[in-house]
């Protein structure tokens, strides 16, 4: 998922966060509620005019309102409070209880992350074919977080162009004299695409894009009409590969000091909301295309071969990673969350 990016340097992005915590890490009883229930201190990775945080907050409104005081999730706000890829850490630290994101900002210490972004399981087959029970193992074990839930699921991404692609006899594009703003979640698929990366923060791409310092990036299904990219981005190469890989995570010491009826119930609510969140960011998917083709971007649809082997070289960068980080787990997560016996390729 795209990253946040504040005006802070870094050197006051790794620090100034602690002292806007302190009253709350100091003073836990400041926060308590009346009720004298369990207080759970929330952070997420995006602004809270993004539809995936919206969603996030929908979510802690949910346990809020089911658990009547025994305990209360408190949204203590986005990457304004703690710098969006330090979130995970505080989480594991214990800083703060809980952190929604995507999990490739910490694929550095838990590498099997990226099996959420090469999944083509929806939320609900990942729970019962236990591909999720093993995910969330490998987080506890190796990050010292339980997994929530993977929310807001099934959201693709796509490669956005200034000007479409001459196309090579295969019916294939060329990105060969093209440079493409990246992320660590593909930029191996754009290597392999023959396309030039380059690491550009977002807060800086619109003028990358007028200048013609990138070419184009990758962007998810949803929200690039949002940031006015569609100025300079006109052109769209379908289909979509990956899916999202937000997860929410809970530290794991303060998850297992919570009384048992309360676990219970925010996993209830949490593999609820996979399912509501999946098919309400199905419908979002359908707003967001047809604002693109409202702002005048068009689509370039691959086919035959040329879409399949596109696609491969997409899913061969996730897995080719893992296998590289985690081998130890490469051929179970595979197994699960790529390959189950039955699943039909739905991006594929």
């Amino acid at each position: 998922m795209p990253p946040v990016v504040s005006g802070l340097s870094g050197r006051r992005r790794r620090g100034w966060w602690r002292l806007l915590l302190a009253p709350a890490l100091l003073f836990p009883w400041l926060g308590n509620p009346a009720s004298g229930g369990e207080v759970l201190r929330a952070v997420a990775a995006f602004p809270v005019n993004i539809d995936f945080t919206k969603s996030f907050l929908d979510f802690i409104d949910k346990v809020n309102r089911a658990a009547n005081g025994r305990v209360e999730i408190r949204y203590l706000g986005g990457p304004e409070v703690i710098p969006d890829k330090q979130q995970p850490d505080a989480v594991r630290r214990g800083a703060v209880d809980i952190h929604y994101g995507p999990a490739s900002y910490f694929i550095g210490q838990v590498a099997e992350g990226d099996a959420l972004v090469g999944s083509r399981l929806t939320p609900a087959e990942a729970r019962a074919n236990g591909a999720f029970d093993l995910i969330d193992r490998i987080y506890r074990d190796k990050f010292g977080v339980e997994m929530l839930g993977h929310f807001d699921a099934g959201v693709g991404f796509n490669i956005y162009l200034r000007r479409a692609p001459p196309l090579k006899a295969d019916g294939s594009p060329d990105f060969s004299a093209l440079t493409l703003r990246s992320q660590p979640i593909y930029r191996e698929f754009f290597r392999a695409l023959g396309a030039r990366v380059v690491s550009i923060p977002i807060g800086e791409a619109m003028t990358a894009f007028g200048r013609r310092i990138a070419d184009g990036t990758g962007w998810s299904q949803i929200g690039l009409t949002d940031l006015g990219w569609q100025r300079y981005l006109r052109y769209r190469i379908d289909p979509p590969f990956f899916q999202s890989e937000l997860v929410t995570i809970v530290n794991l010491k303060r998850w297992r000091s919570l009384p048992a009826d309360v676990r219970a119930l925010i996993r209830g609510v949490a593999r609820a909301h996979e399912q509501s969140s999946y098919r309400h960011f199905q419908t979002l998917i359908g707003e967001h295309r047809r604002r693109e083709k409202e702002a005048g971007i068009t689509a370039i649809t691959l086919a035959g071969q040329a879409r399949a082997d596109y696609l491969a070289a997409a899913y061969a960068a996730p897995w080719e990673r893992l296998k590289a980080r985690a081998a130890e787990n490469y051929a179970p997560l595979r197994a699960l969350f790529f390959d189950p016996p039955g699943k039909k390729a739905t991006r594929q």
